[in-house]
């Protein structure tokens, strides 16, 4: 258990390595946060991760995913998808997503949602249901502990 929590906090810290003007400038929240105090983060851009429904009308972040089967849109703020993410499509939809975009509130929405996160500057995977990523740790724990025991004499 102490490996894949070193484990997981190697992967944390990896995934946060960037210039250092560009985590000065990304305020890290969680999507709890911005769903209850929008106000906050209104112009910041921010980086957060949910659930993302790339549809035919709108494309929504959820906080979970039983929010977007179950169309709970309060536990959802609008994206403005890009071409990039247009054409990762597949590997984006329906699956666990870390975003980083202008945060934007209100809009005029009819729909219950918080805001929009806008000028998207990355959207990448971060897990995905069928195979979540506490699975593959377990997995590279279990290939990593095969290794070492093959290794002794």
């Amino acid at each position: 258990m102490r490996g894949m929590l070193s484990l997981l906090v190697g992967v944390l810290l990896l995934s946060q390595i960037g210039s250092t003007q560009e985590r000065q400038a990304v305020v890290q929240t969680s999507f709890l946060r911005l769903v209850v105090l929008p106000e906050k983060f209104e112009g910041q851009t921010v980086s957060v991760e949910g659930f993302l429904s790339l549809g035919r009308e709108r494309d929504v972040l959820f906080a979970h995913e039983d929010d977007s089967v179950h169309l709970i849109l309060s536990n959802g703020v609008l994206v403005d998808r890009t071409e990039q993410m247009g054409k990762q499509m597949r590997s984006l939809n329906n699956k666990y997503v870390r975003i980083v975009g202008t945060f934007r509130t209100g809009g005029g929405h009819v729909l219950p949602f918080a805001g929009t996160i806008t000028e998207i500057r990355k959207c990448e995977l971060w897990s995905d249901p069928a195979v979540p990523v506490t699975k593959r740790l377990r997995e590279m724990q279990n290939s990593g502990a095969t290794a070492q025991e093959s290794n002794r004499p």
